[in-house]
């Protein structure tokens, strides 16, 4: 794992050089949801500069298919149970304002709704709540589904 694994911190490192104003990370792996609290990848990748500020302040979007305690099942399609809701998410099943897009709100709400009803059927009670974080002012599309 030492030499394969992606820690925290090198994952904070790699996002900070990423020259965009919008970010979406979308973890499915088991504990992820450490990821998602108080923006933990933000702080730690945050650069002082004022284009870097401006960046990071347009929107950072962090999508973790479980909390930081819990496991994340496979099960579904050959994918791990976030990873089937997200794709069903992203075929228009989450554009829930009918506006035919699929924004990062949109996202959040409905793997959360979605990911422990299956989790529960695949896992035979499996708990597993996806975490997201949205840190920014700018809730920004994911895909278009018209």
């Amino acid at each position: 794992i030492a030499e394969r694994g992606l820690t925290h911190e090198r994952l904070a490192q790699l996002l900070s050089l990423l020259p965009t104003a919008r970010t979406m990370v979308v973890l499915d792996t088991c504990f992820s949801g450490a990821f998602a609290i108080d923006d933990s990848i933000q702080r730690d990748s945050r650069d002082q500069t004022i284009g870097r500020q401006i960046s990071h302040s347009s929107g950072r979007f962090i999508l973790a298919g479980s909390a930081s305690h819990q496991e994340a099942l496979d099960g579904v399609d050959g994918h791990g149970v976030f990873t089937g809701v997200l794709l069903k998410a992203l075929s228009g099943a989450a554009d829930l304002d009918h506006d035919g897009k699929v924004n990062i709100i949109e996202m959040g709400r409905y793997t959360k709704q979605q990911v422990p009803e299956v989790a529960k059927q695949v896992g035979r009670g499996h708990e597993q709540v996806p975490r997201s974080f949205f840190n920014g002012d700018d809730e920004f599309d994911i895909r278009s589904v018209d």
